[in-house]
């Protein structure tokens, strides 16, 4: 927005100095491009990569031509690309045909400022509106209405294409318009990773992130080309004052008719996308399919590997209030074994490169789950998208799932909540119980362990835990059918309740011998 604001008036200023208007814009452009090469630099050689990931990626492991098959099978990627690419049109023909509009058809080129920052600041506020719609709409119907939003603003500028008045309200609409596509453009190649690994079984990242960034470049270059090359047909000089009927005709298209077919066409294409309604399901499948190759291994890990003889797990679900830690913990010390809960977020925190606010973070969000609040958090201080892949809820989820699944494998022991009895469903060794207690108990809970929390505090925990349940695993939480027996702690008590579970595992793992 500074270098809109301020490029013009300051070739201007240049042109004064110097008597000369292209050389001006010459000189600031090459300004510009030398600030450019020290900042690339700088940060070449003052970036260090922070993130080391325990086993090579399958990526490594893919013959070249099996990742470029599966990279231009893959539709989504294709989209994706398509997207990028008629959206990278849609920038340099406005960046560029923007100011010869004002110059020979608004007869100000001063008017550049204002047009291109309002549509600018329209998109910043769009993009600051993404968090709360995308959750609710989904990828596909934002861009869609997007695209819609962008095609009426050109109409509308159509009912007088020399108003200054409509020709703000355009550029407006237009950037509200692109910013559900400018908001999530980086997430799209990731969600065609995802799809691609879950078809075809390879994990393509680099192609497709070159892909993307090579489809960017060519979509830049060859538009500035046949811009250039439709100008010069039509007898556009930039060193004249005053241009033919003909070069004008070409500028007026470029900036009122071009714009719309490209929103038609980015319109069209984000149609084809419909992986908003399985992606979910999708990366169910995937954790169901591949968690088990974990990529953190708890032995990297600092005081986490404490081994016993134990060789079961437990996994308990629990009621808020119901004494669920209690018993984890009771559990703990007669199989002499961890109780894993709060731990397993310091393990996915060392997994993804966390630092202690964005534990916090991490630890608000998993104690009130809001499904239709989307988390993102980037292990970067300074992320640039499309080059540091932001941490999603369900990408926490799957990480997660490897963690359970690891520590499960190398130190068993009693998960408490975390979906463990998904995750561990049908592994050997592997149990799982539901504690729940009647609301006299668990409002005595409240007032006792949860430091005066009151029962309807508890309930209201355990619907936000039920919405986290439910996303990542598609099912209840308080199914009974999902567990090997359910536990009402008000009758047994917490000594009770751990000899009943403890008996329950024993007879299994006797009659297993």
């Amino acid at each position: 927005m500074i270098i809109t604001a301020f490029t013009l008036p300051l070739i201007n200023i240049v042109a004064g100095m110097i008597g000369n208007t292209q050389a001006a814009w010459i000189t600031v452009t090459a300004v510009y491009a030398v600030i450019s090469v020290f900042v690339l630099v700088n940060t070449y050689m003052t970036c260090t990569e922070r993130v080391q990931t325990a086993q090579k990626s399958k990526e490594e492991d893919v013959p070249f031509w099996t990742a470029l098959k599966a990279t231009v099978t893959n539709r989504y990627f294709l989209i994706a690309l398509g997207l990028m690419l008629f959206y990278t049109v849609y920038q340099i023909i406005i960046g560029t045909d923007l100011t010869y509009y004002c110059q020979y058809v608004l007869g100000n080129v001063n008017l550049v400022t204002p047009l291109s920052a309002s549509e600018k600041i329209a998109t910043i506020v769009g993009i600051a509106m993404i968090p709360k719609l995308l959750p609710k709409y989904g990828k596909r119907k934002l861009i869609c209405a997007g695209c819609l939003l962008g095609i009426a603003g050109q109409l509308i500028f159509l009912l007088n294409a020399t108003s200054v008045s409509l020709g703000m309200i355009t550029c407006i609409m237009r950037g509200f318009g692109i910013a559900p596509f400018y908001g999530v453009q980086y997430s799209l190649p990731s969600d065609a990773i995802e799809y691609g690994q879950w078809k075809t079984g390879y994990r393509i990242e680099g192609l497709m992130f070159s892909s993307m960034s090579m489809g960017q470049k060519a979509g830049s270059g060859f538009t500035s080309a046949i811009m250039g090359a439709v100008l010069s047909w039509a007898a556009f000089d930039g060193l004249k004052e005053v241009q033919p009927a003909s070069a004008i005709r070409a500028i007026s298209v470029f900036y009122l008719y071009v714009p719309i077919a490209i929103w038609a066409v980015m319109f069209l294409l984000a149609a084809c996308y419909k992986l908003d309604k399985q992606y979910d399901q999708m990366m169910k499948e995937l954790i169901a399919r591949e968690g088990g190759e974990a990529e953190t291994s708890v032995e990297e890990i600092p005081n986490m590997t404490a081994m016993s003889e134990n060789k079961i797990n437990i996994a308990i679900g629990r009621l808020y209030g119901a004494s669920g830690r209690k018993i984890a913990e009771g559990l703990a010390e007669a199989l002499k074994c961890r109780v894993y809960d709060r731990q397993i977020i310091c393990l996915l925190a060392e997994k993804l490169g966390m630092e202690s606010q964005d534990m916090d973070k991490v630890v608000k969000y998993l104690d009130s789950y809001n499904e239709n609040e989307a988390f993102a958090f980037s292990p970067y201080a300074y992320p640039a998208a499309g080059v540091a892949e932001d941490v999603t809820d369900m990408r926490m989820f799957e990480e997660q799932t490897k963690i359970i699944q690891e520590l499960a494998k190398q130190a068993p022991g009693v998960f408490l909540g975390r979906c463990a009895n998904f995750v561990l469903g049908g592994q050997p060794h592997s149990y799982s119980f539901f504690v729940y207690a009647d609301d006299e108990y668990r409002e005595k809970e409240g007032k006792e362990y949860y430091k005066g929390q009151t029962l309807n505090e508890l309930k209201l925990r355990d619907i936000q835990r039920n919405e986290y349940y439910r996303r990542f695993t598609g099912m209840k939480r308080d199914d009974p059918k999902h567990y090997d027996m359910v536990v009402n702690v008000s009758k047994t008590g917490v000594d009770g309740a751990v000899k009943m579970i403890l008996d329950y595992v024993e007879q299994k793992e006797s009659g297993n011998k």
